[in-house]
């Protein structure tokens, strides 16, 4: 059985800063349930993209 691929932590993942940066200097333009989504996603970067969009949202 092969192991399943590794997902790269924030430190080896270069777009990470990009990425929370846009979020955080996006919140005051979202819709509130897209601000909940961004707050979720910064709270638990990157674990909380994993999740399904129910668990997500």
């Amino acid at each position: 059985m092969t192991e399943p691929p590794t997902l790269p932590s924030t430190d080896d993942a270069p777009e990470a800063p990009q990425l929370i940066q846009r979020l955080r200097t996006g919140l005051a333009q979202l819709s509130p349930t897209e601000r909940k989504v961004a707050r979720a996603l910064l709270a638990d970067y990157p674990s909380a993209g994993l999740d399904s969009v129910q668990s997500l949202a």
